[in-house]
C-alpha cells in the first residue's frame, strides 16, 4: 500500500504545473506538448501541424508553446518560430518561471526565446523575434540580457542588432562578459557604440569588475590591448587589487598591494603569486611608458608637419630683405 502511495505522488498529473502568481515551470502537460517541443527543436513543420492538432498548448504562456518556441529559435529554426507565432505563441514567455515551494519563492532561469537565439547567434531567428516585439532588454533569472549572451559569445552579427533596436541598457555589462570570453570584434563594437571602456559590472559574481580586470585576468592580451588603447584605466581597483594584480592571480589583496609601489615588484618577488599570463602582466607593467612615449611621438610629428611653413619663411626672409635694400638704396639715389 504504502508503494502505491508512493507511485502514485511521484507520478505526473494532467496539471502538474505549479502556478501560484506569475510563477510556473513550464513542463510538457501531455503527449502532443511533447511532440510539439521535439517537432520544433528539428524544425519539423509536419510533426508541430500534427502535434497542434492533437491538442498541444499553445496560446498559454505556461504550456508547451512556449518551451517550443525557444527550442525552435535555440537552434535556428526560423519556419518552426514563425509558426508558433503565428499561432499566438508568446514571444516573451520564459522557459522557467520559477515556482513556490511553501513560503519560499524559487527563481527560475527565465530565459526568452530572444536570449537562446541570441546565444547561439541565430540571426534570422533574432530578427523574427524583434519584429515580432520581443522585449530586447528583457533579463533572465540572473539578469543577463540578450545582449550579454550574444557578447559573451561573440556573436558580432547578433551584437551589432540588438544593438540597432534598443539593446543599451547592459552595454557595460556585455563589453565586460566579451573582455573575459576574448571576444575582440564584439569588444570593439560595444565600444564604438558607446559602451564605457572603464564602466563596472554591475550584479553577480562579477560585480564590481571592469573589462581591462576581466580580460586581465583571463589573460586575453589582444582585448586588454584594445581596452588600453582606447583609454581603460589602469589604476580602478575591485577589492583592492587592480587588473596588473588579477593577471598576477593574486589569492590576496595585501599581497598584491603590500610588497612594492611600482608593478615590477609585485608579481617578481612575492612567492605567493602566480603567474597566470607574463604577457599581460609584461604589457600592464609597460603600458605607461609606452602611451606616454607614443605621446611624444605623436606631438613630434604634428610639430614637424608645422615646421615647413615655419621653415618656407625663414627661408624667404633673406630674398625680403635684399629687395627692401634696394628699394632704399634707389630711393636715395633719387
Amino acid at each position: 500500500m504504502r508503494a502505491v502511495l508512493l507511485l502514485l505522488l511521484l507520478a505526473p498529473s494532467a496539471a502538474t504545473t505549479t502556478n501560484t502568481g506569475h510563477f510556473a515551470r513550464l513542463l510538457p502537460e501531455t503527449q502532443a506538448d511533447e511532440d510539439l517541443v521535439a517537432a520544433a527543436r528539428e524544425n519539423n513543420i509536419e510533426g508541430m501541424e500534427a502535434a497542434l492538432a492533437a491538442g498541444a498548448e499553445y496560446e498559454s504562456k505556461i504550456y508547451s508553446g512556449v518551451k517550443a518556441l525557444i527550442a525552435a529559435s535555440a537552434n535556428g529554426h526560423v519556419d518552426a518560430a514563425k509558426l508558433l507565432l503565428t499561432k499566438g505563441v508568446d514571444v516573451n514567455g520564459v522557459d522557467d518561471d520559477g515556482y513556490i515551494d511553501g513560503d519560499v519563492v524559487v527563481e527560475g532561469s527565465r530565459r526568452t526565446a530572444l536570449m537562446k537565439a541570441s546565444s547561439e547567434g541565430r540571426v534570422d531567428v533574432v530578427k523574427l523575434l524583434l519584429a515580432k516585439g520581443a522585449d530586447v532588454n528583457a533579463k533572465a533569472g540572473d539578469d543577463t540580457t540578450a545582449l550579454m549572451f550574444a557578447s559573451q559569445d561573440g556573436h558580432v552579427d547578433v551584437v551589432k542588432l540588438l544593438l540597432e533596436n534598443g539593446a543599451g541598457s547592459s552595454s557595460v555589462q556585455a563589453l565586460v562578459a566579451a573582455s573575459s570570453e576574448g571576444h575582440v570584434d564584439a569588444v570593439k563594437l560595444l565600444l564604438t557604440k558607446g559602451a564605457d571602456v572603464n564602466g563596472r559590472f554591475d550584479g553577480g559574481e562579477d560585480d564590481g569588475y571592469t573589462a581591462l580586470m576581466r580580460a586581465s585576468s583571463e589573460g586575453r592580451i589582444d582585448v586588454v590591448k584594445l581596452l588600453l588603447a582606447k583609454g581603460a584605466d589602469l589604476n580602478m581597483t575591485r577589492d583592492g587589487k587592480t587588473a596588473f594584480d588579477l593577471a598576477c592571480g593574486c589569492e590576496h589583496a595585501a599581497a598584491c598591494t603590500g610588497i612594492a609601489d611600482s608593478y615590477a615588484g609585485r608579481c617578481r618577488y612575492d612567492p605567493g603569486m602566480r603567474s597566470q599570463n607574463e604577457d599581460v602582466q609584461k604589457l600592464l607593467k609597460e603600458w605607461p611608458e609606452k602611451a606616454a612615449a607614443a605621446k611624444a611621438a605623436e606631438k613630434a610629428a604634428a610639430d614637424k608637419a608645422a615646421a615647413p611653413e615655419f621653415s618656407s619663411a625663414l627661408s624667404s626672409a633673406p630674398c625680403l630683405f635684399a629687395t627692401i635694400l634696394a628699394i632704399a638704396a634707389a630711393t636715395i639715389c633719387i
